[in-house]
């Protein structure tokens, strides 16, 4: 195996290529959008913290509500 790719002998493979690598292709979506995911809950973390500190409210029951 080198960077991730597995080499296989002709004949040894059970499985249809194209079944291969719609797999891969299902796993890189998969982590991409759990990686949009994080990106977009630390983002409307940060903007309803800033929101809460706008209006007035102390920043320690910010932290307690919304911790960083």
């Amino acid at each position: 195996m080198v960077q991730g790719i597995t080499v296989r002998p002709h004949g040894g493979d059970t499985k249809p290529k194209g079944e291969d690598y719609s797999r891969s292709l299902q796993k890189l979506e998969l982590e991409s959008k759990k990686a949009q995911l994080r990106a977009d809950i630390v983002c409307s973390t940060a903007l309803n913290r800033k929101k809460m500190l706008d209006a007035g409210i102390d920043l320690k029951e910010v932290n307690r509500v919304l911790p960083q």
